[in-house]
Order: C-alpha cells, then structure tokens, then sequence
C-alpha cells in the first residue's frame, strides 16, 4: 500500500463528511471508504452504549451481531486505541457462528480520538496476515480517527438539529395556546375599561373571564419551567408524609370550582387501609388536576367523570375514568411523549400534561397508565407506595 495515495484517500474520505449527513448515510460511507484501503468481505461497525459495545452497521446486511465479550478482541481494540489483527481460527473458538463466513484476519480498528474511544470498525479480510504490515495498521488507525470525527459530528448535529425543532416547536405552541387567554383577557379588560367609562358597573362575569384567562397562562408558564427542570434533571421534588385521600379531594374540589356542571363521582374503597404516603403534595395535586381536566377535555359535558380510590397490597390506586371517545390504540404508546396531542384533537393545551405528570409520579416510585378503548371511554391509573399505616382516613 502505497502511504502517499493512502493519506490521500483519506483525505478525500474526510471531505465527503463534512456535509450533514445522517447516521445511515455516515456508515455507508465508513464501510464504502474503508473498503478503498483495504479489501474487505464484511464489515461490522460497534459503537459504545452504556459502557458495552453495540452493532449499529454490518456489510454487507446481516442479522445483527450479538454484542461483544467484555474482554474479546472488539472490545480491547476499543480500549487500546490499537489495531488488531486476529485469525479466523481465534475467532471462531469465541464465535462460532463466525465459521460460516468467508475470511482469513478479522482487523479490528479502534474508533478513537483524542484518547476518547467510540467503538471500533470490524474487517473481515481474505488477506494473509503478512499483508497487514505496521505502516497498514498505522494507516488503518489514522482512519479510525477520522471515522470518528465523522460519527462524533454527525451524532451532534442530530441531536442540535432536534434540539433546534424542538425549540421551534416550543415556540409556535406556546405561541398558539397563550393567544386565546391573552385575547380573552384583552377583551374583557376592554369591555370593562367603556363601562367604567360609561359609569356603569361592569358585569361581574367580565373579571371572572379575565381570572380565568390569567390562570391558564399562569398554567402555561409553569409547565415550560417544569419541562426546563426536567431537561436539566432538577424537576424539585419535596417528599414529606401526606395523606392521598386528601390530595384526590382538594383535586375534586379544585376542579368543581371551574367545572360546576360537570358530574364528578368518587368511590373511596379503602376503608380502614392506609392512605398515608411520602409525597410532594402540590406536584400530586398538580397531576390529580390535569387528569381531571383531560377527562372532561375529552368526553361530552354531560357525562360523568368517576374517581376510584382503592388499595392494593402495599400500593395505594387512584383511578379516574370518563366516557369520552377513547384514544386510538396506535397512539396509546405515544401519548406520555413531550408535546403530544395526538392526532385528530383541535383542544387546547401544549401536550405537556401527561408528559409531565409521567415525571411526577416516577419522581414518587410509581407507575402511571391509560387505558382505553374506542367509544367507551379512557381511564388513567396511578399507582403509589404506601408507608402502611392503619387507619389513614382523614378527621
């Protein structure tokens, strides 16, 4: 292998990774580069995960290898920073499914860079060893460098490229979803200020409407610093005692106030059980309210909501079921997603609920669930730890 035209094909490599690229696209082109330099049968890229090794590219398309030992060739070429080359006996006494491949060395070159290590380029030559001299595998690291470069690039301009379309997205909600509540507020304000003018009182209504208005971009705003906390992993949590049942029915309170026509039952089945939890009250609250408003959200104004407080062994149940059209069972998985509307809703709201409250009650070692079926209605179920103790109903 001539050195000069060696370096030089990599150079030509290193050019065509300089356009955005995804990680498909940047493979392929790892596997099609590396192929220049040296005559391979397959190819097989590893890329770190957690701290073990993964397959996330084969050529030619194969089913995909199983991940490497934690002391095997893949992962000491990985750690090393150094080539190696291992005959195909070697190989098979550790993977015997390796057998049924057409090749002599197996060439596993390190994706390192700055004594950073991302995996490695696996090669499987039909070669003999003699081949692979020290100026080859000096070559070959020389271009595990430059792969990496390469996947490292592409890795971060996908995760700027969601980070930008997920801002962008961001804005144009909050922007949808605080225009109405600012306009109702704009209004009645208006309406108010003409009848002051007038001499006349104004309608009581009127400022209730503006109440209203100023609540829910209040609700907005803190949502959005909920999500901001919780992208910075310091969503804050205060968990002290509190009783469940009172959490369930300050929520059902809350939720007549601005629901009065709304018919809301609730079943208390825990008897002589305890309530008694560790939580953070205001954020339980906060989810209790945004099931009870997804449930009148999505079921007509004169159906019933239920409430079912129950226990269950060592955990505490709350469930809330409406009559609504149900979710459709495709979107079931996607629905605790971050900005989620679902498809075929026009309600308002930035999608934050569900994703939120998902956060909250994993924050408290629980488990929260929707269930639902079509024409039938959705119910959401939480699960909680109880601390136990006897007799938990409130005096």
């Amino acid at each position: 292998m001539d050195n000069t035209k060696a370096i030089g094909d990599i150079y030509k490599s290193a050019l065509k990774f300089l356009v955005p690229l995804s990680s498909e696209d940047t493979y392929r082109t790892i596997v099609e580069e590396v192929r220049l330099l040296v005559e391979t049968e397959a190819v097989a890229i590893f890329l770190e995960n957690n701290g073990s090794l993964e397959a996330v590219y084969t050529f030619p398309k194969m089913e995909k290898p199983k991940n490497p030992r934690r002391r095997g060739f893949t992962k000491r070429a990985s750690m090393t920073g150094e080539p190696l080359v291992i005959s195909k006996k070697e190989v098979v006494k550790v993977h015997k499914d390796a057998e049924k491949f057409d090749f002599n060395y197996c060439v596993f070159v390190p994706l390192h860079y700055n004594k950073r290590s991302i995996g490695t380029v696996n090669l499987f030559c039909k070669n003999r060893k003699n081949f692979f001299t020290r100026q080859r595998l000096e070559i070959l690291k020389l271009f595990g460098s430059m792969a990496s470069l390469a996947i490292i690039k592409t890795k971060l301009y996908i995760q700027t490229k969601e980070a930008l379309d997920s801002r962008d997205l961001f804005i144009s909600i909050v922007a949808h979803e605080i225009r109405t509540p600012l306009t109702v507020v704009n209004l009645y304000s208006q309406l108010i200020e003409k009848r002051m003018e007038s001499g006349h009182p104004p309608d009581p209504e009127w400022s209730r409407q503006i109440k209203k208005g100023a609540d829910r971009i209040t609700g907005l705003v803190n949502e959005f610093l909920d999500v901001e906390q919780i992208k910075a992993g310091k969503l804050p949590v205060n968990l002290r005692e509190c009783r469940l049942r009172t959490v369930v029915n300050q929520a059902i309170r809350d939720f007549r106030l601005g629901n009065s026509k709304r018919e809301i039952i609730f079943e208390d089945e825990i008897g002589n059980n305890s309530d008694l939890i560790k939580g953070d009250y205001e954020k339980l609250l906060q989810v209790m309210n945004n099931l009870l408003e997804n449930a009148a959200k999505f079921s007509s104004d004169g159906s019933e909501i239920r409430v079912k407080l129950k226990a269950n062994d060592s955990r505490l149940i709350v469930r809330i079921k409406n009559k609504g059209r149900g979710i459709p069972k495709k979107e079931i998985a996607s629905i605790f997603d971050k900005y989620y509307k679902g498809n075929k809703t026009n309600k308002d709201g930035m999608g934050l609920g569900l994703f939120l409250s998902k956060e909250i009650i994993e924050k408290h070692n629980g488990a929260i669930n929707i269930f639902s079926k079509f024409n039938k209605g959705t119910t959401a179920e939480i699960c909680l730890p109880c601390l136990g103790e006897k007799d938990g109903r409130e005096n």
